[in-house]
Formats: structure tokens, C-alpha cells, sequence
């Protein structure tokens, strides 16, 4: 699927590091959404606390995760929740 400036993506990811949320946009001084140079925006919806992550990912590791696409509107059009990331 290709990347679109009018599409949103949200993440929920298995292996976000969060703990306590510093403001409205990190959580445990992670980013909690960006937007990239071609508009692309991403928003993790769901962080997980450090603490509670059991798994880190190291460098080369292959990650799945849980994701939403929306267009402008709040439409979706894409997603995996419900089946397997």
C-alpha cells in the first residue's frame, strides 16, 4: 500500500517504550505522533509502559505491529486489528 500525505496512520504498537505521559505529545519521552517530510502522519495510540514490556527489540530485529489507515476524512482504509500484525 503506498504512502499518501491524506492518509493517517495509527500505530499501536507492541514495543513502544512509554511509562507516564510528560505532555500531549510523549509518552516517557517518546514521541507519541509525527508527521513526515511527505505529510504522511503517525500516531501511536496505545503506548506501553517500560516496565511492563518484557521483549526489547534490538537493532536488526524484524517487528510486527497493530495498524489503522485513515484517509483526511476519518475514513478508514486499511487495517489489521482482529487478525495478526
Amino acid at each position: 500500500m503506498g504512502r499518501s500525505g491524506s492518509v493517517l496512520i495509527f500505530l499501536v504498537s507492541i514495543f513502544v517504550f512509554a511509562a507516564a505521559e510528560e505532555d500531549n505529545n510523549t509518552f516517557q519521552g517518546q514521541k507519541l505522533s509525527w508527521k513526515d517530510d511527505d505529510g504522511l502522519e503517525i500516531k501511536i495510540i496505545r503506548p506501553i509502559a517500560a516496565e511492563k514490556c518484557k521483549l526489547k527489540s534490538q537493532a536488526g530485529d524484524v517487528l510486527e505491529q497493530y495498524y489503522k489507515l485513515t484517509d483526511a476524512d476519518g475514513k478508514e482504509v486499511g487495517s489489521n486489528f482482529g487478525g495478526t500484525p
